[in-house]
């Protein structure tokens, strides 16, 4: 009895979060393109940090980059025969450059943008990193039109953020 509910349990799991555990490869092929996406991403966020006691102005900016290698498929997970398994699971990523202000210093960022669903919905996951200071990081999630996540500064303090446009 107790075997047979973790699959159920795991169905149920994975259709609250928006995966699908019997698409066929028809149905689960993204159907946006990157100027879609694009405007939901780019252009320039801004919000505030405390710091000390006292709030801060940040800002970051962003743009689409065009990469130089592109993957033209899906990613998939390999299991043993007879596992439970999914599928697919779509990724589609947008490779991003822009900075972030904050403190009177401008950080130069690169990264992506991802989104794992085959339909977009104006949400997904940035990922941006300082290629000159390779501790500052930030990590957001893109929803309800509000970046929200984490800034790792080049001294290893993480911040919570938000930010509008």
């Amino acid at each position: 009895m107790r075997s047979s509910f973790l699959p159920v349990a795991f169905t149920l799991f994975a259709s609250t979060v928006g995966c699908s555990v019997t698409t066929s490869p028809e149905e689960g092929v993204p159907t946006f393109t990157a100027d879609e996406v694009r405007p939901s991403i780019e252009g320039t966020w801004n919000g505030t940090i405390t710091e000390g006691g006292s709030q801060k102005p940040l800002k970051l900016t962003l743009k689409y980059v065009k990469g130089g290698v592109t993957t033209q498929c899906s990613n998939r997970t390999l299991n043993e025969p007879g596992a439970l398994r999914i599928n697919c699971v779509d990724v589609s990523t947008l490779n991003l450059e822009g900075d972030i202000a904050l403190n009177g210093q401008i950080t130069v960022v690169n990264g992506s943008f991802m989104i794992m669903e085959s339909k977009f919905q104006n949400r997904g996951e940035v990922s941006l990193q300082s290629p000159a200071k390779t501790t500052t990081r930030l990590d957001a999630m893109l929803a309800n039109g509000k970046l929200e996540g984490s800034l790792t500064l080049e001294e290893g303090k993480s911040i919570t953020i938000a930010l509008a446009r």
